[in-house]
């Protein structure tokens, strides 16, 4: 029974971060169009004001923050079941886009009723998303017979092949997965049960 108890907590963690994964994906593209395509409408919705002198120029800086914050939970949701180190770097992009988001509300002069709405709770949903982005890499490389957190560089590394490891002595990419996966996680041999 408590295995059956992991198991379904393992899929609903698994479609929370799905479902999260894909609205953080959708609001990171919503705010690079908007920031970037429409500035005016920004500081028109969330602050009733016109933008003035760098101000436009600093939101086009963000939107392509927002951007690459996009690409990133785009690639996480392409590759997240095969490689759980990406659940890893989306959790740094939430993680990261938390202190931004902070600063911002505390920098800011004035919001309107609309921007604290939809200002206030994108810091508590990244803290809470990328702690669950963690914990589920976490689950499913101790699945793999991995080490509890891979460090992302080494994953890197041996994606690219730039690494003296074991792991990566195989000239194919296919050829480097099975000898990966015979000796485990960045050229350190499988942990046993």
């Amino acid at each position: 029974m408590g295995e059956r108890r992991a198991s379904m907590i393992d899929r609903r963690l698994k479609a929370v971060i799905v479902i999260y994964l894909w609205a953080a994906l959708a609001e990171d593209t919503v705010l690079f169009v908007m920031a970037w395509l429409a500035p005016d409408i920004w500081f028109r919705l969330f602050h009733a004001a016109v933008p003035t002198g760098l101000e436009t120029a600093l939101l086009r800086r963000s939107a392509g923050q927002w951007a690459a914050f996009a690409l990133a939970q785009a690639v996480t949701l392409w590759r997240w079941k095969k490689d759980p180190v990406w659940l890893a770097v989306s959790a740094g992009v939430r993680f990261s886009d938390l202190f931004t988001d902070v600063s911002y509300i505390l920098a800011v002069p004035s919001l309107t009723t609309l921007g604290w709405i939809l200002l206030v709770p994108p810091p508590f949903l990244n803290l809470v998303g990328g702690h669950h982005a963690m914990r589920l890499q976490t689950s499913a490389n101790a699945c793999r017979g991995c080490r509890p957190l891979i460090s992302v560089q080494a994953e890197m590394r041996l994606a690219l092949g730039r690494t003296r490891s074991v792991a990566c002595t195989a000239a194919s990419p296919s050829a480097r997965r099975v000898r990966r996966s015979t000796i485990g996680c960045c050229g350190s041999p499988p942990r046993t049960r």
